[in-house]
């Protein structure tokens, strides 16, 4: 294997990592606010445009997701999805080697990858206590900012 490959097989290892720190109920509760509801791929996507944002950004998010609503006050964008950057390792892996498939096997058989069984406590879903998204009231009381912003007062 290529220095190259090997180069982005090891980012792509970090930004998993980094990708299932912010694999939480709470974090996906405000992208729910933010996108006016999130599918599993849209939540992916959403963590994926987090990343895009830096770190301190992506820092002030995990310690508080509520905190999300002061970069957005004032924002005129309308989609807060990064699916681009969830591909960036198997995008360049492609561009490096011109195969596709090569990076997805590449991944299998280094087995580097973290997911979310190998957090402490294990389990394949997010992180933390789950809750009702569709709950105005249990919105209001875990991101009182942002549903301020996104929910309608009905």
């Amino acid at each position: 294997m290529a220095a190259g490959e090997q180069e982005i097989l090891a980012f792509d290892t970090v930004q998993n990592a980094v990708d299932l720190a912010a694999y939480r109920w709470d974090v996906w509760g405000a992208a729910y606010l933010i996108n006016g509801g999130c599918s599993d791929d849209g939540f992916d996507y959403f963590r994926g445009w987090l990343m895009a944002q830096g770190r301190r950004t992506w820092d002030e998010t995990l310690a508080d997701p509520d905190s999300l609503a002061s970069l957005l006050e004032g924002a005129e964008v309308d989609d807060y999805e990064g699916e681009a950057m969830t591909a960036v390792a198997s995008s360049a892996y492609e561009e490096l080697t011109g195969d596709a498939e090569a990076f997805w096997t590449a991944v299998q058989e280094l087995d580097q990858r973290p997911s979310a069984s190998s957090r402490p406590g294990g389990g394949n879903g997010p992180a933390g206590d789950s809750f009702d998204f569709d709950d105005p009231a249990q919105m209001r009381a875990r991101f009182p900012r942002l549903a301020e912003m996104f929910l309608s007062d009905d």
